[in-house]
């Protein structure tokens, strides 16, 4: 087995509080968006990362990407400690990762052409001996991710093209520099649904044509299920289930998971599984319950009497079958829950 891409060891990212929350709450916590994440990366894998807003999704990508400083932790790139990079280095790896933004009106400069977007890669990273060399390149990237003729898409301006397009130079710009990770960021939310499906299509086909592996960050369990090769589903900065796509939806081990996967749409009505509702809210990220962060919500608590274990120790991810972990106290139970539905 291959080593991994990048390894995340005990991740932990922190904010200090906003005025706003200071006067609101009394206190000045700081948000601790991230709260011990470890996970692995492979080469080549699509990895998707699900959770609710606030669950820490996007400030774990941005980690990655070096676009917030880690408050502790480490995050390892072919066995080297990156997380303290800074400089040439850091600009030198930058080359290596890149990101798909989720709004592709707002992640595009308005003043510059499709060319000159695709182009800007390769100029801060010293990409081609000519600008007749880079003229190429951006070709070769446009025409990968279907924007031809490309000749003339390069001489377009962000406003005269659709949102797919949009969508399409963003991934044409990541791709110029032939990166070994791709950070997908909610790629298709901001898109019409009859564009949606192209622009996922068009990942995994770049991802089969040249390696890369995927990051990809969703909300939607449905896509990551299609998508992604394995799964890692995030609650209030923790990852509290990961595993295999397929078997973490067809027997998910934690009932946040479970909750979740309850609601994903089936094709057939006969498949339909029985619907779990959570009740109340997430939790402030600055005010993580004691115990398990998911107890006050978790409707498996209440089913087996409201245990104190859950109230009182927090639960660390521990395997739960092959390829397959979860952060529960009682992940035989939830399994046997979901079976009797």
């Amino acid at each position: 087995m291959s080593e991994p891409l990048i390894s995340v060891v005990d991740l932990r990212v922190e904010f200090p509080a906003s005025r706003a929350s200071r006067d609101l709450v009394g206190r000045g916590r700081p948000v601790r968006a991230v709260d011990g994440v470890s996970l692995d990366l492979m080469p080549g894998e699509v990895l998707a990362l699900v959770g609710e807003s606030g669950s820490g999704k996007t400030t774990i990508a941005h980690a990655l990407m070096r676009l917030v400083a880690p408050t502790s932790g480490q995050i390892v790139h072919h066995g080297r400690d990156i997380t303290r990079l800074a400089g040439a280095e850091l600009r030198a790896l930058r080359k290596s990762f890149q990101l798909i933004f989720q709004d592709p009106y707002e992640s595009l400069d308005p003043r510059q052409t499709v060319g000159a977007i695709v182009t800007e890669p390769l100029l801060i990273h010293g990409v081609g001996r000519s600008s007749r060399e880079r003229a190429g390149l951006v070709r070769e990237a446009l025409a990968s991710v279907g924007l031809t003729p490309a000749d003339e898409f390069a001489g377009r301006f962000p406003h005269q093209l659709s949102g797919g397009q949009r969508q399409r130079v963003s991934i044409a710009a990541a791709m110029v520099l032939e990166p070994e990770l791709v950070v997908a960021d909610e790629p298709v939310s901001m898109l019409d649904v009859s564009v949606r499906a192209g622009i996922l299509r068009l990942i995994l086909d770049l991802r089969a044509e040249r390696g890369f592996a995927c990051l990809f960050i969703t909300h939607d369990l449905s896509l990551a299920w299609v998508l992604a090769d394995r799964i890692a589903v995030l609650y209030l900065g923790r990852v509290v289930e990961i595993g295999a796509a397929a078997e973490v939806i067809r027997a998910p081990r934690h009932p946040y998971t479970r909750a979740l996967v309850s609601v994903v749409p089936v094709p057939r009505p006969s498949a339909r599984r029985e619907q779990v509702i959570l009740e109340g809210e997430t939790p402030s990220p600055s005010a993580t319950p004691a115990g398990c962060r998911f107890h006050p919500r978790c409707p498996l608590r209440r089913k087996l009497g409201n245990p104190e274990i859950c109230e009182r120790v927090d639960p660390v991810l521990e395997p739960s079958g092959a390829d397959h972990a979860a952060a529960c106290h009682f992940p035989l139970e939830e399994a046997d829950a979901r079976q009797r539905v």
